[in-house]
């Protein structure tokens, strides 16, 4: 196998691991998206934070803003979500939560394993994203 048929066959595989949802993840429930486009674009009008919030970064997309506690938090739910899913799967397949944990939800198809109340918070930062938007 030549050299560049090894690192094409490696991108592919690369590629094609990527979660359905890195695609084209909303973010949060508003009337209106909070981010568009490449990921980290320049801040615009619409999805700059009030002074004392970050983005949350639960995808590089996600730009509901929330204070840089909960923005570690969903870091470090990201980086633990593969200990966090059952090894056995279940009813949800490779998705299915170990006991104790939910879907996070902070987005349609959001499914990093986190504790019921992470996710309680999740929806409330949706729920409350355009009240940290500055304007």
């Amino acid at each position: 196998m030549s050299r560049l048929t090894l690192l094409t066959a490696c991108a592919l595989a690369t590629i094609v691991s990527i979660p359905a949802f890195a695609e084209n993840e909303p973010v949060g429930e508003t009337s209106e998206p909070l981010s568009v486009g490449p990921s980290h674009p320049p801040p615009s009008s619409r999805d700059r934070c009030k002074q004392g919030y970050v983005w949350r970064e639960a995808t590089k997309r996600d730009h509901v803003c929330v204070t840089p506690s909960t923005r570690d938090q969903t870091a470090e739910d990201n980086r633990l979500a593969g200990s966090r899913r059952s090894r056995n799967g279940g009813p949800f397949g490779p998705d299915t939560c170990r006991q104790g944990f939910v879907w996070r939800e902070a987005f349609p198809n959001d499914h990093v394993c986190v504790s019921p109340a992470t996710r309680d918070n999740a929806r409330h930062d949706n729920d409350d994203a355009r009240n940290k938007v500055a304007r």
